[in-house]
Order: C-alpha cells, then structure tokens, then sequence
C-alpha cells in the first residue's frame, strides 16, 4: 500500500480550483523543477496568452520564457523563477 502521510510542516493548497485535488505548497519554481505545481504554472500561463510550447509539467526554457513574458506585462522582476506572491496577485 501507497503512503499516503503528508509529513510534518509540508503545507497542501487545492489545485485548478478543485478542493479535492491538493498539492504541497512551494514557495518558487524555476528551471529544472517538475510536478503538479509546474503543469498548474503551464496552464495558467497558457490561460493568460504565455504559451510554454506544451503542457508537460516540467519547467524547462519554453516555460521559463513564458514566465518572463508574463513577468513583463505585470511590472514583475524578470527572474525565469514563479513564486506565489508574483502569482497569486496576476494569474490565480
């Protein structure tokens, strides 16, 4: 059986919007990282008209310049790395 024990101090947030699908919280993504928080960073920039050139859950080059790109238009540091202060005020 799969252990399913969230471990102490990791904080969960729902994912697209759905109570039901939770995903530990990460204070930053950039180049390199992959998982649930990418794909979701990946589809809210799709969403917002910053193409990653796929939805793979990875980010790599083509989501890093999508993430700069969005950067730009909200008047964010342009660093290639999301954080959730960044986020949260213009794609969530």
């Amino acid at each position: 059986m799969l252990n399913t024990a969230i471990p102490p101090g990791v904080r969960l947030r729902s994912l697209a919007g759905n109570p039901g699908l939770l995903a530990p919280v990460q204070t930053k993504i950039g180049i390199g990282f992959r998982g649930l928080a990418e794909h979701e960073a990946q589809e809210r920039l799709k969403a917002h008209g910053f193409h990653p050139l796929g939805i793979d859950s990875g980010f790599g080059a083509n989501t890093a310049k999508a993430a700069t790109g969005h950067q730009l238009s909200a008047g964010l540091a342009q660093d290639d790395i999301m954080d959730p202060v960044g986020l949260g005020r213009t794609l969530f």
